[in-house]
Protein backbone atom coordinates (compact mmCIF):
# COMPACT_ATOMS: atom_id res chain seq x y z
CA UNK A 1 0.00 0.00 0.00
CA UNK A 2 2.65 2.18 0.71
CA UNK A 3 4.91 1.94 -2.18
CA UNK A 4 1.76 2.04 -4.32
CA UNK A 5 0.77 5.33 -2.51
CA UNK A 6 4.26 7.18 -3.06
CA UNK A 7 4.28 6.13 -6.54
CA UNK A 8 1.15 7.65 -7.04
CA UNK A 9 2.37 10.44 -5.11
CA UNK A 10 5.35 11.14 -6.84
CA UNK A 11 3.75 10.87 -10.44
CA UNK A 12 1.22 13.13 -9.66
CA UNK A 13 3.55 15.12 -9.25
CA UNK A 14 5.41 15.02 -12.24
CA UNK A 15 2.57 15.92 -14.22
CA UNK A 16 1.83 18.91 -12.12
CA UNK A 17 4.99 19.97 -13.06
CA UNK A 18 5.53 18.58 -16.31
CA UNK A 19 1.59 19.86 -17.37
CA UNK A 20 1.03 22.65 -15.55
CA UNK A 21 -2.77 22.61 -17.60
CA UNK A 22 -3.67 19.86 -15.14
CA UNK A 23 -4.15 22.62 -12.69
CA UNK A 24 -5.56 25.22 -14.81
CA UNK A 25 -8.63 25.81 -12.49
CA UNK A 26 -5.78 27.48 -10.31
CA UNK A 27 -5.46 30.17 -12.90
CA UNK A 28 -9.20 31.50 -13.02
CA UNK A 29 -9.39 31.45 -9.23
CA UNK A 30 -8.15 35.06 -8.82
CA UNK A 31 -10.84 36.17 -11.31
CA UNK A 32 -13.46 34.56 -9.54
CA UNK A 33 -12.05 35.72 -6.23
CA UNK A 34 -12.26 38.93 -7.83
CA UNK A 35 -16.39 38.83 -8.55
CA UNK A 36 -16.93 37.81 -5.34
CA UNK A 37 -15.51 40.71 -3.69
CA UNK A 38 -16.59 43.09 -5.96
CA UNK A 39 -20.35 41.63 -5.16
CA UNK A 40 -19.80 42.03 -1.79
CA UNK A 41 -18.48 45.94 -1.74
CA UNK A 42 -21.09 46.76 -4.18
CA UNK A 43 -23.12 45.46 -1.70
CA UNK A 44 -21.31 47.07 1.01
CA UNK A 45 -21.09 43.76 3.50
CA UNK A 46 -17.92 43.70 4.58
CA UNK A 47 -18.76 41.28 6.61
CA UNK A 48 -18.74 38.89 4.26
CA UNK A 49 -15.66 39.41 2.53
CA UNK A 50 -14.27 36.62 4.69
CA UNK A 51 -16.74 34.01 2.93
CA UNK A 52 -15.89 36.06 -0.69
CA UNK A 53 -12.70 34.65 -0.30
CA UNK A 54 -13.34 30.86 1.31
CA UNK A 55 -15.84 30.26 -1.52
CA UNK A 56 -14.05 30.62 -5.06
CA UNK A 57 -10.39 28.66 -2.45
CA UNK A 58 -13.16 25.90 -1.83
CA UNK A 59 -14.41 25.20 -5.34
CA UNK A 60 -10.49 25.37 -6.59
CA UNK A 61 -9.78 22.62 -4.56
CA UNK A 62 -12.57 20.39 -5.61
CA UNK A 63 -12.09 21.13 -9.16
CA UNK A 64 -8.89 19.98 -9.50
CA UNK A 65 -9.49 17.02 -6.73
CA UNK A 66 -12.56 16.08 -9.09
CA UNK A 67 -10.62 16.55 -12.46
CA UNK A 68 -8.08 13.83 -11.01
CA UNK A 69 -10.60 11.20 -9.60
CA UNK A 70 -13.12 11.64 -11.74
CA UNK A 71 -10.71 11.03 -15.13
CA UNK A 72 -7.78 9.08 -13.40
CA UNK A 73 -9.28 5.48 -14.17
CA UNK A 74 -10.77 6.44 -17.52
CA UNK A 75 -7.43 8.48 -18.44
CA UNK A 76 -4.73 5.27 -17.33
CA UNK A 77 -6.77 3.25 -19.34
CA UNK A 78 -7.09 5.01 -22.48
CA UNK A 79 -3.14 5.42 -22.06
CA UNK A 80 -3.18 1.71 -21.85
CA UNK A 81 -1.62 2.45 -18.88
CA UNK A 82 -4.02 0.63 -16.54
CA UNK A 83 -3.07 -3.16 -17.11
CA UNK A 84 0.09 -2.61 -16.23
CA UNK A 85 -0.53 -0.64 -12.87
CA UNK A 86 -2.84 -3.59 -12.36
CA UNK A 87 -0.12 -5.93 -12.63
CA UNK A 88 2.71 -4.11 -10.95
CA UNK A 89 2.71 -5.38 -7.17
CA UNK A 90 1.75 -1.83 -5.15
CA UNK A 91 -1.33 -1.33 -4.60
CA UNK A 92 -3.33 0.04 -7.47
CA UNK A 93 -6.18 1.53 -4.49
CA UNK A 94 -2.51 3.38 -2.74
CA UNK A 95 -1.45 4.94 -6.38
CA UNK A 96 -5.05 6.43 -6.46
CA UNK A 97 -4.93 7.77 -3.11
CA UNK A 98 -1.48 9.08 -3.59
CA UNK A 99 -2.03 10.79 -6.40
CA UNK A 100 -5.51 11.88 -5.18
CA UNK A 101 -3.07 13.53 -1.85
CA UNK A 102 -0.76 15.26 -4.34
CA UNK A 103 -3.81 16.96 -6.50
CA UNK A 104 -5.56 17.87 -2.89
CA UNK A 105 -2.19 19.59 -1.84
CA UNK A 106 -2.51 22.14 -5.17
CA UNK A 107 -5.43 22.43 -4.71
CA UNK A 108 -4.87 24.12 -1.06
CA UNK A 109 -3.23 26.72 -3.19
CA UNK A 110 -6.76 28.03 -4.28
CA UNK A 111 -6.73 29.34 -0.39
CA UNK A 112 -3.37 31.26 -0.69
CA UNK A 113 -4.27 32.65 -4.26
CA UNK A 114 -7.98 33.67 -2.98
CA UNK A 115 -6.11 35.40 0.28
CA UNK A 116 -3.63 36.97 -1.63
CA UNK A 117 -6.15 38.86 -4.28
CA UNK A 118 -8.04 39.82 -1.93
CA UNK A 119 -5.35 41.05 0.65
CA UNK A 120 -3.34 42.95 -2.59
CA UNK A 121 -5.48 44.12 -5.26
CA UNK A 122 -8.90 44.84 -3.29
CA UNK A 123 -7.20 45.84 0.60
CA UNK A 124 -9.15 43.29 2.08
CA UNK A 125 -8.21 42.89 5.75
CA UNK A 126 -9.73 38.96 6.56
CA UNK A 127 -9.12 38.13 10.43
CA UNK A 128 -8.94 34.80 11.76
CA UNK A 129 -9.88 35.18 14.75
CA UNK A 130 -10.03 31.04 15.73
CA UNK A 131 -6.89 30.45 13.96
CA UNK A 132 -6.49 26.47 15.29
CA UNK A 133 -9.93 25.34 14.09
CA UNK A 134 -9.39 27.38 10.56
CA UNK A 135 -6.25 25.08 9.91
CA UNK A 136 -8.56 21.98 11.47
CA UNK A 137 -11.37 23.03 9.00
CA UNK A 138 -8.15 23.19 5.97
CA UNK A 139 -6.53 19.61 7.25
CA UNK A 140 -10.04 17.64 7.59
CA UNK A 141 -11.45 19.40 3.92
CA UNK A 142 -7.96 17.62 2.16
CA UNK A 143 -8.72 15.01 4.00
CA UNK A 144 -12.23 14.88 3.29
CA UNK A 145 -11.42 15.97 -0.47
CA UNK A 146 -9.18 12.73 -0.66
CA UNK A 147 -11.81 10.07 0.35
CA UNK A 148 -13.86 12.38 -2.15
CA UNK A 149 -12.30 11.99 -4.89
CA UNK A 150 -11.43 8.20 -4.69
CA UNK A 151 -15.06 8.09 -4.44
CA UNK A 152 -15.53 9.65 -7.55
CA UNK A 153 -12.92 7.31 -9.44
CA UNK A 154 -14.80 4.65 -8.31
CA UNK A 155 -18.02 5.70 -9.60
CA UNK A 156 -17.08 6.88 -12.83
CA UNK A 157 -14.99 3.82 -13.66
CA UNK A 158 -18.23 1.54 -12.82
CA UNK A 159 -20.10 4.28 -15.26
CA UNK A 160 -20.25 3.81 -19.03
CA UNK A 161 -19.38 7.77 -19.40
CA UNK A 162 -16.17 8.60 -17.56
CA UNK A 163 -17.26 12.24 -18.55
CA UNK A 164 -20.65 12.88 -17.83
CA UNK A 165 -20.57 12.56 -13.93
CA UNK A 166 -17.54 14.90 -13.15
CA UNK A 167 -19.06 17.89 -15.26
CA UNK A 168 -22.53 17.77 -13.50
CA UNK A 169 -20.77 17.09 -9.97
CA UNK A 170 -18.99 20.76 -10.58
CA UNK A 171 -21.40 23.50 -10.44
CA UNK A 172 -24.12 22.00 -8.55
CA UNK A 173 -21.62 21.37 -5.79
CA UNK A 174 -20.81 25.01 -5.24
CA UNK A 175 -24.27 25.34 -4.13
CA UNK A 176 -25.37 22.46 -2.27
CA UNK A 177 -22.14 22.38 -0.26
CA UNK A 178 -22.42 26.15 0.37
CA UNK A 179 -19.30 27.33 -0.78
CA UNK A 180 -20.63 30.74 -0.72
CA UNK A 181 -24.17 30.97 1.04
CA UNK A 182 -24.38 28.78 4.28
CA UNK A 183 -26.61 25.77 3.73
CA UNK A 184 -28.94 27.14 6.44
CA UNK A 185 -29.95 29.81 3.85
CA UNK A 186 -31.21 27.09 1.08
CA UNK A 187 -34.39 25.80 0.69
CA UNK A 188 -35.53 23.18 3.71
CA UNK A 189 -35.84 20.57 0.99
CA UNK A 190 -32.20 21.01 -0.24
CA UNK A 191 -30.45 21.23 2.90
CA UNK A 192 -30.55 16.97 4.68
CA UNK A 193 -28.63 16.64 0.96
CA UNK A 194 -26.31 19.41 1.75
CA UNK A 195 -25.55 17.81 4.96
CA UNK A 196 -24.45 15.10 3.13
CA UNK A 197 -21.70 16.64 1.41
CA UNK A 198 -18.55 16.86 3.65
CA UNK A 199 -17.34 20.28 1.81
CA UNK A 200 -20.79 21.60 3.44
CA UNK A 201 -19.68 21.18 7.04
CA UNK A 202 -16.29 22.33 5.93
CA UNK A 203 -17.12 25.65 4.62
CA UNK A 204 -19.37 26.55 7.76
CA UNK A 205 -16.82 25.99 10.06
CA UNK A 206 -13.99 27.63 8.33
CA UNK A 207 -16.72 30.64 7.71
CA UNK A 208 -17.14 30.21 11.28
CA UNK A 209 -13.04 30.36 12.31
CA UNK A 210 -13.53 34.04 10.30
CA UNK A 211 -16.15 35.33 12.84
CA UNK A 212 -15.04 37.29 16.32
CA UNK A 213 -16.38 35.82 19.55
CA UNK A 214 -17.64 32.65 21.07
CA UNK A 215 -18.57 30.14 18.02
CA UNK A 216 -20.75 27.58 19.12
CA UNK A 217 -20.57 23.88 18.07
CA UNK A 218 -16.83 23.96 16.31
CA UNK A 219 -16.09 20.78 17.51
CA UNK A 220 -18.92 19.46 16.48
CA UNK A 221 -18.62 20.69 12.66
CA UNK A 222 -15.02 19.15 12.52
CA UNK A 223 -16.65 15.84 13.60
CA UNK A 224 -19.16 15.93 10.62
CA UNK A 225 -16.71 16.43 8.29
CA UNK A 226 -14.22 14.23 9.06
CA UNK A 227 -17.05 11.12 10.04
CA UNK A 228 -18.23 11.86 6.49
CA UNK A 229 -14.39 11.70 5.20
CA UNK A 230 -13.94 8.61 6.89
CA UNK A 231 -17.14 6.80 6.27
CA UNK A 232 -15.95 7.73 2.08
CA UNK A 233 -12.66 5.83 2.37
CA UNK A 234 -13.77 2.37 3.16
CA UNK A 235 -16.87 2.80 0.26
CA UNK A 236 -14.05 4.02 -2.48
CA UNK A 237 -11.94 1.17 -1.33
CA UNK A 238 -15.18 -1.37 -1.98
CA UNK A 239 -16.32 -0.11 -5.25
CA UNK A 240 -12.55 0.38 -6.31
CA UNK A 241 -12.13 -3.71 -5.63
CA UNK A 242 -15.41 -4.48 -7.85
CA UNK A 243 -13.73 -2.87 -10.62
CA UNK A 244 -10.12 -4.24 -10.19
CA UNK A 245 -12.27 -7.59 -10.03
CA UNK A 246 -14.39 -7.12 -13.04
CA UNK A 247 -11.00 -5.41 -15.30
CA UNK A 248 -8.87 -8.61 -14.33
CA UNK A 249 -12.36 -10.88 -15.20
CA UNK A 250 -13.44 -9.29 -17.97
CA UNK A 251 -10.76 -6.46 -19.35
CA UNK A 252 -13.70 -4.43 -18.92
CA UNK A 253 -14.73 -1.40 -16.62
CA UNK A 254 -18.02 -1.49 -16.43
CA UNK A 255 -20.28 -2.85 -14.13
Amino acid sequence: MISGYLAGFGYQLRLFRNRPSEGGVLVAIPFTTAVFLTVVAVADRDDLVGAALLAPALYGLWTVALAVGGMSLAGDKGLERLELLLAAPASFTGYLWGRLTMSTLIGLLAYGEAWAVGVVVFQARPTVYHPWWFVASLLATGFGTVSAGALVAAVVGLSRNSRALPDFMNYPLFVIAGFFTPVSMLPSWLQPLSRCVYLSWGADLARASLRPGHQANLGGLLLAELALGIVMFPLSALLLARILHNLRSTGRLSA
